[in-house]
């Protein structure tokens, strides 16, 4: 995505790169698997499908920079973004600033729709894409996190360019990287599930 604005996804523009979305899509399209045609013959309902479930999360307004539209095009059926969010977690009506929520709120909703994806019987195998803003200008943390965890590294206050807060971005990621693993683990999902950084 070479360019700024997105103008990609203005016509005459179009994506020229098949992402994995998108492959999972057409992979959905191929008939079922032997076992799951004999399962599906013996009225034995498959534990795990071999359809994926392509879903991205982000806190950001999907309306903001053709954001829904990108990752539309990217091929993911479900494109959750902070207009969703807020009507997902009605405790969180209004958003935290001009272009979303606060990336705490969207891990709210990515535990929920995780847990409710691994209940379903039979279960789709799951392509689930998450993307923090937090580390991007102008570095927005909740209070709570700001109180108890930032570190002040070069005592700078800039509002856009801090180091300071930048490199609180990248600890703060570092944290929700490393609950993400350990949530998948207490899920037993850990061993089945591929995580791409």
């Amino acid at each position: 995505m070479p360019i700024d604005w997105t103008v990609e996804m203005e016509e005459p523009a179009k994506l020229y790169q098949h992402c994995l979305p998108r492959v999972f899509r057409q992979i959905n399209a191929i008939t079922d698997t032997w076992q799951e045609t004999i399962d599906i013959m013996n009225s034995t309902p498959p534990a795990v499908t071999d359809t994926w479930e392509t879903t991205h999360i982000s806190t950001n307004m999907g309306e903001y920079d053709h954001e829904r539209e990108l990752y539309k095009a990217f091929g993911f059926k479900s494109v959750i973004t902070s207009e969703d969010i807020g009507n997902l977690l009605p405790q969180h009506p209004k958003l935290d600033f001009p272009l979303g929520y606060y990336d705490d709120r969207g891990m709210q909703y990515f535990w929920r729709y995780v847990d409710s994806a691994i209940q379903r019987h039979p279960r789709n195998r799951m392509y689930l894409s998450w993307m923090s803003s937090t580390t991007h200008t102008p570095f927005l943390f909740m209070d709570d996190w700001l109180e108890e965890h930032y570190q002040p590294f070069v005592h700078d206050d800039s509002k856009w360019g801090s180091t300071d807060k930048w490199l609180n971005a990248v600890r703060w990621t570092d944290d929700k990287v490393k609950e993400i693993i350990l949530g998948f683990r207490e899920r037993g999902l850990e061993d089945e599930t591929l995580f791409l950084m």
